[in-house]
Parts: structure tokens; sequence; C-alpha cells
């Protein structure tokens, strides 16, 4: 059984590809995350969000999930739409083979 836990944190001065904080429509951004170790088998990845900076002014959507998952690593999406602006987000993740 091998289980990991991170916080990935991103935001529109250093994560390149942001344009969540312009325009608006669906918006989003994915960022690679590498697993320390292999897993056994491809695991589950579970990511909420810690942190959140969004604009005043319009109503916050945001949604962040793993995408792309395999026993080495998985790419943490976080998406807005409308006229939503996202400056900065942390997202905890945990990863487990073992189900």
């Amino acid at each position: 059984m091998t289980t990991e836990m991170g916080v990935i944190s991103a935001n529109n001065t250093t994560t390149p590809g942001w344009g969540l904080n312009i325009g608006s429509g669906e918006r989003f951004v994915d960022i690679y995350q590498k697993f320390d170790n292999i897993f056994s088998k491809t695991p589950k990845v579970i990511v909420t969000l810690s942190r959140l900076d969004a604009s005043v002014g319009t109503d916050v959507r945001i949604a962040v999930t793993a995408r792309d998952i395999d026993s080495n690593s998985f790419n943490l999406r976080i998406l807005t739409w409308s006229d939503t602006l996202i400056y900065g987000v942390d997202a905890s993740w945990i990863a487990t083979d073992d189900y």
C-alpha cells in the first residue's frame, strides 16, 4: 500500500498558462504533479480546495479535479467560468492505491 499527500499552490504570477484572472467564459489551467513514489496500481486521488483568492463583485465559480491519473503522476485541473476572476488557489491532495 502506498499513500502520498501534498498541496499544490498556483496563482496568476507564478503558474505558466494561468488565465483564470482575465476574460470570461470557461477557463482552466492544468498543473502536473509527480508522485514521490511509483504506485503499484493507478491510485485514487482526492483533491480539495484549501485556499482561494478571487475577485469581489461577481459570483465565485471554481472546480478542482484530478485528471490523467497514472501510477507516476496526475494533473490538477483548476476550472472557472462565466465572469469569475481567480487570482490564486491552494489545492490539497491525497493519493492511495489501497482500495
